[in-house]
C-alpha cells in the first residue's frame, strides 16, 4: 500500500513501539517507516519480534518453499494455535516499454500476484501448502484431522478464507 497507517513494532527483546507511520512494500519485502516525508525502509533481520498494522500481524521468517528451497521473508499471521497458517504476498514488476511502430509506449507496472499460504505445527518449520495432500506430507500426525474434515479429501483450497477454516478446525 502506498499510505502509511500507525502501527506498533515489537522487538525480539520486548520493547514495543506504538503509533509508528508504517506501511508494508511487497516488491521489496521489507517495512517502511515515514519521518519527516520520507519513507525509510527498515533492515530485515530477526530482531523485529512483529509488525501490526490495523490488527494485521507480520513477522520476519523463514519458510520451506519445497523440498530443496529455503526462503525468508515476512508473513502475515492469519489465525495461529497448534498449527499457525501463514500468509506470503507476492507482486511483480514489468518495465516499461518505449512506444513503436504502431505500439504506444507502456508505463512499468507492478501485478499483484496470488499470494502463498504456509502452515507451522507447534513452534516448528513452515512449509507452503496448497493443498490438503501438501498438509498430509509435511504434517502426518494431522492426517486424523484432515479426514476428518475432509473425508474423500475433495476440499479445493483456493481462497483465504479455505485456508483459514481448515486451520481453524486443525486447531479445536
Amino acid at each position: 500500500s502506498a499510505e502509511f497507517k500507525k502501527g506498533t513494532i515489537e522487538l525480539i527483546d520486548g520493547k514495543i513501539f506504538k503509533d509508528i507511520p508504517l506501511r508494508y512494500n511487497i516488491f521489496n519485502d521489507n517495512f517502511e517507516v515515514a519521518n519527516k516525508g520520507e519513507a525509510f525502509g527498515l533492515e530485515k533481520n530477526k530482531r523485529f519480534l512483529e509488525f501490526n498494522m490495523d490488527d494485521r500481524i507480520f513477522r520476519y521468517e523463514s519458510y520451506q518453499m519445497s523440498a530443496k528451497k529455503t526462503l525468508s521473508g515476512y508473513l502475515e499471521r492469519l489465525t495461529e494455535g497448534e498449527f499457525t497458517l501463514y500468509c506470503k504476498y507476492n507482486v511483480s514488476f514489468s518495465e516499461a516499454k518505449k512506444a513503436a511502430a504502431y505500439k504506444e509506449a507502456v508505463p512499468a507496472t507492478f501485478k499483484r500476484l496470488g499470494p502463498d499460504y504456509l502452515l507451522q505445527y507447534r513452534s516448528g518449520n513452515i512449509y507452503r501448502i496448497n493443498s490438503l495432500k501438501d498438509i498430509l506430507k509435511v504434517f502426518p500426525e494431522a492426517e486424523t484431522l484432515v479426514k476428518e474434515y475432509s473425508p474423500k479429501g475433495k476440499i479445493r483450497l483456493r481462497k483465504k478464507e479455505d485456508f483459514v477454516k481448515l486451520v481453524e478446525f486443525l486447531n479445536k
